[in-house]
This record gives structure tokens, C-alpha cells and sequence, in this order.
């Protein structure tokens, strides 16, 4: 089903007309918030019991891992310039304005970082669920 055109405020899925997000803008946002160029991703993420209470919504997830990390996983500055297009290309399709994203992240109290805990397999990410549908996923 479509996106109402104009969601409650402060809630992501502005509908046609608003500006789409850059790869630029996601970065100095992302490098504002959090200080380092954090790897960023779209997730679908399921919550609950299937077949009882099983819920399903998408996801913008801000990494531990950032550019310029040392390590054997270390991202180049190509692929995260390509992994910060293809979530912006998403959240575009998703009809997520900039103004939405930057919401947000400013919302955002939590901080990526690696560590003992967190819901990420032992690794903290920022999960910030986007108001989008997610039926039929």
C-alpha cells in the first residue's frame, strides 16, 4: 500500500515532492552524529514468535565498522561511497525524504561501537526503524 502523504511529524515516509537524501548528506550526517564515516545499511528486521505475534520493519542500521577502521574488514573509500548510494537509492524508493533521515539520527541517543552485548551479535549498531511498510517482505 502507498505512504500517506503526510506522515505524523517526526515520523520517516514524507511521501513524492520531498528532498531526497545524497550520499553526501548521509555521510556528514552520519560523521555529525557519530564523529567517524560509520557503515550504514537498510535491514529488514523480524521481531516476535512467526505464526503468533511476529512483527516485520525496515531499518536504517549505522555499523561499529567505519572508513578507515584498521583491521582485515577495513572499508575503502569506494565501496562505502557505493554502500551510502545504495541505501540512499532505497530510502529514495521507500519515499523517505532528508528531512525524515536527519530527524532521526538527530532522535538517535544510541551510538555504535564494538563490545560485549548489543543486539548485533556482540557488536552495537544503531537501529532506526524507518515508518515504511513492510508487508509482502
Amino acid at each position: 500500500p502507498p505512504l500517506p502523504a503526510s506522515p505524523p511529524a517526526g515520523a520517516a515516509g514524507a511521501g513524492a515532492g520531498a528532498t531526497s537524501l545524497s550520499a553526501q548528506q548521509l555521510r556528514a550526517l552520519v560523521e555529525g552524529k557519530w564523529g567517524r564515516a560509520h557503515e550504514v545499511r537498510i535491514d529488514r528486521v523480524r521481531t516476535g514468535i512467526p505464526l503468533v505475534n511476529a512483527k516485520t520493519f525496515f531499518a536504517l542500521e549505522v555499523g561499529w565498522k567505519y572508513l578507515g577502521q584498521l583491521g582485515q574488514d577495513e572499508l575503502t573509500e569506494e565501496e562505502y561511497e557505493k554502500q551510502l548510494k545504495d541505501v540512499c537509492m532505497v530510502l529514495k524508493a521507500f519515499e523517505v525524504s532528508a528531512e525524515d533521515v536527519t530527524a532521526l539520527v538527530d532522535a538517535e541517543k544510541k551510538k555504535p561501537g564494538t563490545g560485549a552485548g548489543g543486539d548485533n551479535r556482540g557488536f552495537d549498531c544503531v537501529r532506526i526503524k524507518l515508518d515504511v511498510s513492510a508487508e509482502g517482505f
